[in-house]
């Protein structure tokens, strides 16, 4: 594909992959971006979602198509790593673990859903998870939310304290992103970046999100990949001490 051949992009509408069924935190995300990027980039943009092998089957889908801008795939920091054991929450419960400097015995109950019902049913005392899937339980007061591993409280949770507010220096967050095949012409690049950091400026977009306890951030090109080297690196740290 020339950057000539693409000088019209986009021509026809752009498929966005989730490599999780719908009705997840992910699917939520995404689709609340999804109205907003559809019209900042001129263009329909679909939706699909797959499933399998912890989003490693959406992801690998993404990766191999055509580099030519009309397919998607969405990036989340769980989907760099192996899920179950080795997972991101595995990696944040044994951060908290030092932090603590107390022993923790972590059990893998599976992912968000399974780990809910866990806690719900009793089975084990707490989970680590990305606040748009439990605060659903916590405001309804089925379980408490504890603590929020940011700089400070959420908007959509004030009453849930930081962890460094109670003594525990821990910080982590699960990112989430979109990226294109290798080969995509740096000039269709160009229009998705530039269209989706161009909705830094949407209070709209940033205020639905907020509802579900998401904060955009837009960051393209070498800042982005610098970002989520960074992340991989707090990882790998964490990974090697676990005997990964």
């Amino acid at each position: 594909v020339t950057t000539a051949a693409m000088a019209g992009y986009p021509e026809k509408p752009i498929r966005i992959i989730i490599p999780f069924p719908p009705g997840g935190t992910t699917d939520t995300v995404f689709r609340t971006v999804q109205p907003y990027f559809q019209k900042a980039i001129g263009q329909t943009v679909v939706i699909v979602n797959t499933k399998g092998g912890g989003g490693s089957v959406g992801t690998i889908e993404a990766i191999r198509a055509k580099p030519d801008g009309y397919t998607i795939g969405t990036l989340q920091t769980n989907t760099m790593v192996a899920m179950g054991v080795g997972t991101l929450a595995h990696f944040v419960a044994k951060m908290m673990e030092n932090s603590l400097g107390t022993p923790l015995k972590l059990v893998n109950a599976g992912g968000g859903a399974k780990k809910k019902a866990a806690v719900l049913g009793g089975h084990v005392e707490a989970m680590i998870d990305p606040p748009p899937g439990a605060m659903g339980a916590h405001k309804a007061g089925q379980l408490k939310m504890i603590a929020v591993f940011d700089t400070k409280r959420l908007d959509a949770l004030p009453d849930v304290p930081t962890a460094r507010e109670q003594g525990v220096d821990l910080l982590a967050y699960q990112t989430k992103g979109f990226f294109v095949p290798k080969g995509t012409p740096d000039s269709v690049k160009k229009v998705i970046a530039d269209a989706m950091c161009s909705l830094n400026d949407n209070t709209e977009m940033q205020a639905k999100l907020a509802k579900l306890a998401v904060v955009w951030s837009c960051k393209s090109g070498d800042a982005y990949v610098k970002y989520i080297d960074g992340i991989r690196q707090d990882v790998k740290k964490v990974a090697k001490q676990m005997g990964y």
